[in-house]
């Protein structure tokens, strides 16, 4: 009997995992995804993806967790990727073009939520409008 290995099924045009097995070699390579190639070894499905054949962390957005500004004051985040969806209290607002400037018309506390596109991880902040 041959031992058990994890494997990771990625996409090879983008690296996106697609899932992940723990299997004998002869399981694994008769299970592959269409389309999905194999690597033996260990990812997270949902922080990583593959670059050049290895396992590599997916960027993210640099977005703090928490900020705090003046009401009608703007907040600008120029380097959020084009085609990113902005949802402001689980509300669409759009899709990012050329970065992101934000701002609120009164105090309170918002939250803001960038989904990007592969290979960026989404980013949630809360933000305090004062």
């Amino acid at each position: 009997m041959s031992a058990t290995t994890t494997a990771t099924f990625y996409l090879p045009e983008t690296g996106q995992i697609v899932g992940q097995v723990f299997a004998t070699p002869a399981e694994i390579d008769a299970n592959i995804p269409d389309g999905a190639e194999a690597l033996y070894d260990a990812a997270d499905v949902f922080k990583d993806y593959i670059v050049a054949g290895g396992v590599t962390p997916r960027p993210g957005l640099g977005l703090p967790d928490t900020h705090t500004l003046a009401a009608n004051a703007d907040w600008s985040l120029p380097d959020i990727p084009d085609g990113t969806s902005v949802l402001i209290d689980q509300m669409e607002q759009g899709v990012t073009s050329g970065g992101l400037v934000l701002s609120f018309p009164e105090a309170g506390e918002w939250t803001v939520e960038l989904r990007p596109p592969f290979p960026y991880l989404d980013a949630t902040c809360t933000v305090t409008v004062t």
